[in-house]
């Protein structure tokens, strides 16, 4: 006798989630593509993205967005599907281990909740499945909230946690009525969407040329995302014919350009958050016979290619005298830069 599909409302439901929130993903992608400044999405993890795609190249990414990251996921938070204990206990174990990226609380949780669902449903193999697809749906979408920032776009946030959501609760009737394999399958699947519109991005991006300009100077940007023969660092003519080219990113090279601007001496403290990737190609020329290079500082702030933060402490104060007059003035300042550009911007 034929077995009776359980929770086949959780496919159905899942599988709607899953492709509406694909459909509103790829809407805002496209109208996203030619986007510039600080990325809504930015997250610690692109930096990892940003390194892998600079020394090896787009191709490693997509592979692991579309395949081995499907494979190695379905393993840790669906391998309970064919209802053992032995593969309960070890997919908790697995999750858990997983929600360690959220810190030790998260894999607490994660760790206590399913133990206690594994005991208290010992004996009751649907509903320990079905707590167990909740749980590992949950655990899922909460497991990919690094991926993402909710600081930008608070909506395309909740739509891509929801998204993981959906996709725990379809991946979890396939492989409770059929086998890990095709959970598996739908993951690929829908992660190979993801991949293509990753990789296009990427090639779009590689493409896009930025150019700011006011009347003190004029910066031009080039996302430089893979490594290439050319050496990553050099300078043409700076200070004599007032224009200056560098290979790193907008922060380190504001970094520069402050330094070049205070090297006479100042009151001014500066902090950096250094950072390596994601890379670009700035070229600043300085119009007008201008040499102050705190301009091309500020107009990259103006273009959310860095971010500034200063701080006064007025309670250190120093009096200057010129002439008859004297100034009284803050003696220290710190200034804070970080690099805020994101060439994947929209993606």
């Amino acid at each position: 006798m034929k077995k009776p599909k359980l929770f086949r409302w959780a496919l159905w439901w899942g599988l709607g989630i899953v492709i509406a929130c694909l459909a509103v993903i790829v809407i805002d992608a496209i109208m996203n593509m030619d986007k510039t400044g600080a990325d809504e999405m930015s997250t610690p993890i692109m930096g990892a993205f940003y390194k892998l795609i600079y020394n090896f190249g787009i191709w490693p990414i997509v592979l692991y967005i579309g395949l081995v990251g499907p494979v190695v996921e379905e393993l840790c938070f669906r391998l309970w599907g064919n209802g053992k204990q032995w593969t309960g206990y070890t997919s908790v174990a697995l999750m858990a281990l997983w929600m360690l990226s959220l810190g030790w609380l998260a894999a607490a949780i994660a760790l206590g909740a399913g133990i206690a669902v594994m005991i208290v449903y010992h004996n009751d193999r649907t509903r320990r499945l079905f707590a167990l697809m909740l749980l590992s749906s949950l655990l899922f979408a909460a497991a990919h909230i690094g991926n993402y920032n909710p600081s930008g776009s608070l909506t395309m946030f909740l739509v891509a946690v929801l998204h993981k959501f959906g996709m725990g609760l379809a991946a979890s009737y396939l492989v409770i009525n059929h086998n890990i394999l095709w959970s598996m399958g739908l993951h690929i699947l829908n992660n190979g969407v993801l991949a293509v519109i990753f990789g296009v991005g990427v090639g779009m991006a590689a493409d896009t040329v930025t150019t700011a300009e006011n009347k003190d100077c004029r910066i031009t940007l080039r996302p430089v995302l893979t490594k290439s023969a050319d050496k990553d660092t050099y300078v043409q003519g700076w200070l004599d014919d007032s224009t200056y080219t560098d290979i790193g990113t907008p922060g380190n090279i504001a970094q520069t350009l402050n330094s070049i601007a205070h090297m006479n001496g100042s009151t001014t403290q500066c902090d950096y958050e250094w950072s390596d990737y994601p890379k670009a190609e700035i070229t600043v020329v300085m119009l007008g016979g201008c040499r102050d290079y705190t301009r091309p500082v500020r107009l990259m702030e103006e273009k959310q290619w860095i971010a500034i933060d200063t701080v006064e402490h007025a309670d250190s104060v120093r009096t200057m005298y010129v002439g008859d007059s004297s100034y009284t003035i803050a003696v220290e300042r710190t200034v804070t830069i970080r690099n805020t550009y994101e060439p994947l911007s929209g993606i």
